[in-house]
């Protein structure tokens, strides 16, 4: 059995605390994070399973769990807010992670992004563990950089980067990293999250997989007016160029046809069906091809 060690980092006036496991160097190990996004909450229960499993399981090296990665966030969706943005400045939490650009000290950003840096650096790979707004389960990686164990029948959306996402930082630092985003269109059951946590426990014993079956890139539809959004097509159904993929009804009885530009599979939706101009409203998967390795 795996001993597990409780530790945390103060940043502010909230706890950044994370379970270790196992022995041997963190460059062998694995780190894994969830609910950097607050409203994103599978991941919570689901790293908290996982936790579990670890504790009996013979582990190859060490790893460390942060099942909340970002409590500002947590505490925001929980009293009613989005959740997504940092408070009072707007930024997405997940696009804070470019060194490059510097945050102002003494801000949630600032230190947010100090604390899940230091926990994660010495770490030789890296999951950070999401969910769509309303979509199916995904991997993010930046080019063909990683695909864990476990997750090869999920569509693997291949960054160009970079960006300032949290992944994306570390795979620019030449660590495998992955973002893996579970599935937000079902209740969460204990089933649920037993299913996740097993794939999840399998990425940490395996490492990396042969290899996805689906790579594409991921394509924003965004809404000309705003409206009552309504949906043409499921979520991963296959779309031809020039399909139907959802409609906006408009204020004044306009109402606007959004098709397919390229073929495409639909990931994610909006979840809110009052909608803005200017808001996505699909994120499909193009410039698809199938494989059986990378």
């Amino acid at each position: 059995m795996a001993e597990v060690r409780r530790g945390g980092v103060q940043i502010l006036d909230a706890e950044l605390w994370y379970l270790d496991f196992g022995s041997g160097p963190p460059e062998e190990g694995v780190y894994l994070q969830g609910g950097l996004h607050g409203n994103e909450v599978l991941s919570y229960p689901t790293l908290l399973k996982l936790a579990a499993l670890l504790e009996v399981v013979e582990l190859p090296g060490a790893v460390r769990i942060v099942p909340c990665a970002n409590p500002f966030g947590w505490d925001a969706f929980r009293h009613g807010q989005a959740g997504r943005l940092s408070f009072p400045n707007g930024h997405d939490w997940n696009r804070i992670f470019d060194v490059q650009t510097e945050l102002t000290p003494g801000t949630v950003e600032s230190a947010l992004r100090a604390g899940l840096v230091a926990l994660s650096e010495p770490f030789g790979r890296v999951l950070d563990v999401h969910t769509p707004e309303y979509g199916l389960p995904h991997i993010y990686a930046l080019q063909r950089a990683f695909a864990p164990a476990g997750f090869d029948d999920l569509p693997h959306v291949l960054t160009a980067g970079p960006s300032s996402a949290f992944e994306d930082f570390h795979a620019q630092a030449g660590r495998p990293a992955a973002t893996v985003e579970l599935p937000s269109t079902e209740p969460i059951t204990e089933a649920l999250v037993e299913r996740w946590a097993q794939r999840l426990l399998r990425a940490v014993l395996e490492g990396q997989s042969q290899g996805p079956l689906v790579t594409g890139r991921l394509e924003n539809t965004y809404a000309p007016i705003g409206g009552v959004l309504a949906l043409a097509k499921e979520l991963g159904s296959v779309v031809e160029e020039g399909g139907e993929l959802v409609r906006v009804y408009g204020g004044r009885g306009d109402v606007a046809v959004l098709n397919a530009r390229h073929p495409c599979v639909p990931l994610c939706f909006r979840r809110r069906q009052m909608i803005n101009a200017g808001s996505w409203v699909v994120r499909s998967l193009v410039d698809i091809k199938q494989r059986t390795a990378w």
